[in-house]
């Protein structure tokens, strides 16, 4: 198991080119039981693969955190809630990217797994009691450097997404170099795909474009404006839409092409 999260990505995805989804399942079950740190990436119970970021010193963000390597699956996102469904017209497995899913619905999710934690303090989270998750929240009044996961903010997004690239992307200039990459409108044949499947970005991060659309906070918004956003496109965009600029929509907006990654600011005993 190499430390480096990059190193382990590849090798999932070449996995998964030769057909060996069943051994790669099997490894990740064994480390998932485990949740042991390994170099920059830790597999947690759930089997979401978390990457530690660490952005350079020029950076407005100055802290480390982590974010998953994929989207969350519908199998993940069910283990919280089976109720909510996937767009099933769209939806061709489990490990498709959860879907058709609001901005609260992807908080609520984040709060359920703070809750499992055994370093769980309702006090000191991110995000306040389920119940209280919804249009009536004042996202203007989230700490986004508090302990434990919760959505990207679109800056932590971008940054990942991008590898550290400041302008430009990772991949190249033209739609074949997106397509070894991304599901989107050339590609995507009208339906989501199993997270993991293309090429992961330098950071070791799958889906950054296409797939679902991310939801992602919007801190310290001008007055007027949203406090949240979509980012990296889905598998009905364009590659005018797949880039990594804001892309809004509705806050309870439940379409196919909504899904989401979550981040996590670590527990110094984690």
């Amino acid at each position: 198991m190499d430390p480096a999260a990059a190193v382990h990505s590849a090798t999932e995805y070449a996995l998964r080119m030769i057909g060996e989804d069943q051994y790669l399942a099997t490894q990740q079950h064994k480390m998932s039981s485990m949740e042991t740190q390994i170099g920059n990436w830790q597999i947690l119970s759930n089997q979401l693969c978390m990457i530690k970021i660490r952005p350079t010193a020029n950076q407005s963000i100055n802290y480390d955190y982590e974010i998953s390597a994929t989207e969350v699956s519908v199998r993940q996102y069910q283990k919280y809630r089976r109720d909510n469904a996937p767009a099933t017209a769209v939806t061709v497995s489990d490990d498709c990217p959860m879907n058709q899913i609001n901005l609260y619905d992807a908080m609520k999710y984040c709060r359920w797994l703070n809750e499992q934690s055994a370093n769980f303090d309702p006090d000191k989270t991110v995000y306040p009691p389920i119940e209280e998750i919804g249009p009536a929240l004042r996202l203007d009044s989230i700490n986004y450097e508090q302990l434990g996961f919760r959505l990207p903010t679109n800056t932590e997004w971008e940054y990942a997404a991008r590898a550290g690239i400041l302008s430009g992307s990772f991949y190249g200039a033209t739609s074949a170099d997106l397509s070894d990459y991304a599901w989107w409108a050339e590609n995507a044949q009208e339906h989501l795909w199993t997270t993991g499947t293309k090429r992961p970005n330098p950071f070791g991060l799958f889906d950054v474009y296409g797939n679902t659309g991310e939801w992602c906070h919007v801190p310290n918004a001008n007055s007027g404006t949203m406090a949240y956003t979509r980012r990296g496109g889905n598998y009905r965009s364009t590659s005018r839409l797949i880039d990594v600029s804001l892309e809004n929509s509705n806050a309870l907006d439940r379409f196919s092409i909504n899904g989401f990654r979550i981040v996590r600011i670590k527990h110094t005993s984690d």
